[in-house]
């Protein structure tokens, strides 16, 4: 089993460009892990706001604090998984 780290990297990063069995490994430790699986909807929840928030409104937001924004959710995710 892939353990959480490599989960939420790949998670972060997409993993479009992911092999078959790199995808069904994500998969089967999400449906194990309980943390990474709330990790992972945080980030669909967030990606969502962010792209809601952009079609509302004519907001610019750059690479940098967007990165920034996936950098604390990174954080607090891993300062959770660690309670």
């Amino acid at each position: 089993m892939m353990k959480c780290k490599e989960v939420v990297l790949k998670i972060s990063s997409g993993h479009e460009d992911a092999s078959w069995k790199e995808r069904v490994g994500v998969r089967f430790h999400l449906m194990m892990c309980g943390h990474c699986r709330r990790y992972s909807k945080h980030l669909e929840i967030l990606g969502a706001s962010v792209k809601s928030m952009l079609t509302r409104k004519e907001v610019e937001i750059s690479s940098d604090q967007l990165k920034t924004a996936e950098d604390k959710a990174l954080e607090n995710a891993m300062t959770e998984r660690e309670k």
